[in-house]
């Protein structure tokens, strides 16, 4: 399968676990400039700041997102995402019943991190999404927890979550992650 072009991270508001996610990712990806990474929110209001307490994370994993701004998802971008990626089934749920077209290429984070370390190569994003029924990984677990307002335990919690999903996801599709501290 030809590595996505554009990625898409989505989560409710697009000020804390798909930012995390697309910053995770681009510092895996490092300077390659053929790949896009994004995030957008499901409910988000436009051009809020990334959580303070995700960016403290982020960074004592020396990863920067200074210039980051909430944007919501709309049919524009989720046309330009070549594969887009949920931190939860609701969120997947929302945006096939909204824009019913990106059924074939939306994946909860977990899910595909799963799909692509369990199911073995495929061909298409289609393949991968036919492989749903046989992973190992089902129910609330295909979830990334919100952590808003929430302890810091929590937000480490989901942090991890999201960097070892994101890590599995680069291992395979990009073959280009960076070691990350901790």
């Amino acid at each position: 399968m030809q590595p996505p072009s554009h990625l898409l991270f989505v989560c409710t508001a697009n000020i804390c676990r798909s930012p995390a996610a697309e910053s995770i990712l681009r510092h895996h990806l490092g300077d390659d400039d053929r790949v896009r990474v994004s995030s957008a929110g499901v409910r988000a209001h436009p051009d809020l700041p990334l959580d303070e307490t995700m960016g403290a994370l982020l960074a004592a994993d020396g990863i920067d997102m200074p210039d980051f701004r909430s944007t919501e998802v709309d049919t524009a971008t989720l046309a330009r995402a070549s594969l887009i990626v949920t931190m939860t089934r609701r969120h997947r749920s929302t945006l096939v019943t909204r824009y019913p077209d990106v059924l074939g290429r939306v994946f909860t984070l977990v899910e595909l991190a799963a799909l692509l370390s369990e199911t073995g190569p495929a061909e298409s994003l289609a393949e991968y999404a036919a492989r749903r029924p046989y992973l190992s990984v089902t129910g609330d677990d295909l979830d990334v927890v919100d952590p808003y307002r929430r302890r810091r335990r929590v937000y480490a919690r989901t942090y991890r979550q999201i960097k070892d999903s994101v890590t599995a996801v680069a291992d395979v599709l990009y073959g280009s992650a960076k070691e990350l501290s901790r």
